[in-house]
Order: C-alpha cells, then sequence, then structure tokens
C-alpha cells in the first residue's frame, strides 16, 4: 500500500557521488487512483531524496497522513471517495502547514480558485518532470512569496 523511499545518509551519497538531493529528508504523500502514476511520481521524488509515501484515494491519503507529517502531498484532482479538491480542503482545515499540489489531466484552473481551495498549485497533466520537481520543490522550502505565479501552471485564467 505505502511505498517508502530509500534513505541513504550524507556520507552514502557523497561517497556515490550524488551529493546533496532537493527532496533530502522531506516527506512527500502521493495520492492518486491511477498505479501507473503514483508509481512514476514516486520515482521521480524518490530521485529526488524524498521520502515517499503513497494512497491510492483520498481516503488513504487522510489516514496516512493522520500517522505522518508530510512536507508536501501530490493529489490528483478526480479521484473515487474522496477527490483532490475535498483533500486539499480538508487538509487546509487539519494541517495547514503542508502545502497541497493538484494534478489533473481535464481541468483548468485560475488563481482565484487555486486561493480558495488552498493548494499551494495545480498543476496540468501531461508535466514536464523539471516542471513538477521545482514546484515540489519550491513547496517544501516554503516559497510562498511566489504562491500566485505558481498557483494556475499552464492554465487558463
Amino acid at each position: 500500500k505505502a511505498g517508502r523511499g530509500r534513505h541513504q545518509s550524507d556520507a552514502d551519497r557523497a561517497s556515490c557521488g550524488i551529493g546533496m538531493l532537493k527532496g533530502d529528508g522531506k516527506r512527500a504523500l502521493i495520492v492518486d487512483d491511477e498505479a501507473p502514476i503514483r508509481n512514476l511520481l514516486a520515482i521521480l521524488l524518490q530521485r529526488e531524496g524524498y521520502q515517499v509515501h503513497l494512497a491510492s484515494n483520498g481516503i488513504e491519503a487522510v489516514e496516512e497522513w493522520r500517522r505522518t507529517h508530510f512536507d508536501v502531498v501530490i493529489a490528483d484532482y478526480r479521484m473515487p471517495e474522496l477527490d483532490g479538491v475535498r483533500l486539499a480542503l480538508l487538509g487546509r482545515m487539519l494541517w495547514p502547514e503542508t502545502p497541497v499540489i493538484l494534478l489533473s489531466g481535464e481541468v483548468a484552473f485560475s488563481a482565484e480558485w487555486v486561493r480558495e481551495v488552498g493548494t499551494y498549485a495545480c498543476l496540468p497533466k501531461p508535466f514536464a518532470t523539471e516542471e513538477l520537481l521545482d514546484l515540489v520543490g519550491r513547496a517544501v522550502t516554503g516559497a510562498t512569496g511566489e504562491r500566485s505565479s505558481l498557483a494556475c501552471l499552464g492554465s487558463s485564467q
């Protein structure tokens, strides 16, 4: 159910020539009802040094979120049982310090909507790997000053 990222010490990374990774020690929760997308996102974030946890819907995500503090949550917009919007709204109430990034293959997001829901940002599918990793990196480092410009990546306003 939940996939854990490989944990390496700084010394291990340095000895392998990897150096410090962007996600060093940060925890990411990936929520998507499509296993191939969940797994792809997990691989991308693990390669950047994130500790990755997985959930296949919003209800599993809430259960996981209750057990573990996350530095960022990445959720699909449309899922069964509890969709990404409701998850983001719940997250804003219960864990307001945790940024939530929504992904969608069918919805264009306006900056106003993103602010109302309380997500850090919304990213349309398909997305460039670098775009996602940059967005996640900014979210976990608390780059809130740029939040409004990040809110609607690729969307019509």
